[in-house]
Protein backbone atom coordinates (compact mmCIF):
# COMPACT_ATOMS: atom_id res chain seq x y z
CA UNK A 1 0.00 0.00 0.00
CA UNK A 2 1.15 3.53 -0.69
CA UNK A 3 -0.77 6.64 0.23
CA UNK A 4 -0.99 9.62 2.53
CA UNK A 5 -1.53 9.69 6.27
CA UNK A 6 -1.95 12.75 8.42
CA UNK A 7 -0.68 12.82 12.01
CA UNK A 8 -1.94 15.61 14.26
CA UNK A 9 -1.42 16.61 17.87
CA UNK A 10 -3.83 18.94 19.63
CA UNK A 11 -4.31 19.56 23.36
CA UNK A 12 -2.08 16.58 24.18
CA UNK A 13 -4.09 14.16 22.02
CA UNK A 14 -2.48 12.46 19.02
CA UNK A 15 -4.40 11.10 16.07
CA UNK A 16 -3.60 9.68 12.66
CA UNK A 17 -5.87 9.52 9.65
CA UNK A 18 -5.23 7.47 6.50
CA UNK A 19 -6.09 10.01 3.80
CA UNK A 20 -5.45 7.90 0.68
CA UNK A 21 -4.06 4.56 -0.42
CA UNK A 22 -6.42 2.30 1.53
CA UNK A 23 -10.06 1.30 1.50
CA UNK A 24 -11.26 1.24 5.09
CA UNK A 25 -14.42 -0.69 5.77
CA UNK A 26 -15.85 0.59 8.02
CA UNK A 27 -14.42 4.07 7.54
CA UNK A 28 -13.46 4.20 11.23
CA UNK A 29 -10.58 1.81 10.48
CA UNK A 30 -8.75 4.71 8.78
CA UNK A 31 -8.71 6.71 12.05
CA UNK A 32 -6.21 6.02 14.84
CA UNK A 33 -5.71 7.37 18.34
CA UNK A 34 -2.24 7.49 19.81
CA UNK A 35 0.38 8.44 22.32
CA UNK A 36 4.11 9.03 22.47
CA UNK A 37 5.96 6.35 24.44
CA UNK A 38 9.73 6.73 24.92
CA UNK A 39 9.88 8.97 21.84
CA UNK A 40 8.01 6.53 19.58
CA UNK A 41 4.48 7.00 18.28
CA UNK A 42 2.03 4.25 19.23
CA UNK A 43 -1.34 4.30 17.43
CA UNK A 44 -4.38 2.04 17.57
CA UNK A 45 -7.99 1.62 16.54
CA UNK A 46 -10.74 -0.93 17.15
CA UNK A 47 -14.16 -1.55 15.64
CA UNK A 48 -16.72 -4.15 14.61
CA UNK A 49 -16.07 -4.78 10.92
CA UNK A 50 -18.76 -7.20 9.76
CA UNK A 51 -22.34 -8.22 10.46
CA UNK A 52 -21.20 -11.45 12.15
CA UNK A 53 -19.65 -9.70 15.15
CA UNK A 54 -16.07 -9.75 13.86
CA UNK A 55 -13.89 -7.11 15.50
CA UNK A 56 -10.50 -5.77 14.44
CA UNK A 57 -7.84 -4.09 16.53
CA UNK A 58 -4.96 -2.44 14.65
CA UNK A 59 -1.77 -1.19 16.29
CA UNK A 60 1.11 0.78 14.80
CA UNK A 61 4.53 1.41 16.35
CA UNK A 62 6.28 4.24 14.50
CA UNK A 63 9.87 5.32 15.10
CA UNK A 64 10.97 8.76 13.91
CA UNK A 65 14.38 8.46 12.24
CA UNK A 66 14.49 12.24 11.73
CA UNK A 67 12.03 15.04 10.99
CA UNK A 68 11.19 13.55 7.59
CA UNK A 69 11.40 9.76 7.94
CA UNK A 70 9.42 7.20 9.95
CA UNK A 71 9.68 3.46 9.99
CA UNK A 72 7.95 0.91 12.13
CA UNK A 73 5.60 -2.03 12.27
CA UNK A 74 1.86 -2.52 12.24
CA UNK A 75 -0.32 -5.39 13.27
CA UNK A 76 -3.96 -6.40 13.19
CA UNK A 77 -5.99 -8.85 15.25
CA UNK A 78 -9.33 -10.02 13.83
CA UNK A 79 -11.58 -11.71 16.38
CA UNK A 80 -14.59 -13.43 14.81
CA UNK A 81 -16.97 -15.61 16.83
CA UNK A 82 -15.74 -18.64 14.82
CA UNK A 83 -12.06 -17.79 14.17
CA UNK A 84 -9.17 -15.46 14.90
CA UNK A 85 -6.55 -14.05 12.52
CA UNK A 86 -3.38 -12.05 13.14
CA UNK A 87 -1.23 -10.30 10.54
CA UNK A 88 1.51 -7.67 10.56
CA UNK A 89 3.45 -5.45 8.19
CA UNK A 90 6.44 -3.10 7.97
CA UNK A 91 5.94 0.64 7.63
CA UNK A 92 8.10 3.23 5.88
CA UNK A 93 6.84 6.80 5.64
CA UNK A 94 8.34 10.09 4.62
CA UNK A 95 7.13 13.66 4.99
CA UNK A 96 6.26 15.06 1.56
CA UNK A 97 7.54 18.37 0.34
CA UNK A 98 5.22 21.33 0.06
CA UNK A 99 5.86 23.32 -3.13
CA UNK A 100 3.79 26.46 -3.71
CA UNK A 101 1.25 25.26 -1.13
CA UNK A 102 0.80 21.85 -2.82
CA UNK A 103 1.81 18.47 -1.35
CA UNK A 104 4.39 16.67 -3.49
CA UNK A 105 4.46 13.21 -1.89
CA UNK A 106 6.87 11.65 -4.38
CA UNK A 107 7.54 7.94 -4.28
CA UNK A 108 8.54 6.35 -1.00
CA UNK A 109 11.19 3.86 -2.05
CA UNK A 110 11.74 2.43 1.42
CA UNK A 111 15.02 1.87 3.18
CA UNK A 112 18.00 0.68 1.14
CA UNK A 113 18.95 -2.93 1.80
Amino acid sequence: MAGLMEITQANGAISMQIVSGAVCEPASMCSFTGEIAQGDLILWNHDTVDDEGGEVTNTLHLVFQNASLINGVGGAYYNHPKMKCIWNWDIFAHRPEVVDGEWKPGAAAGPKE
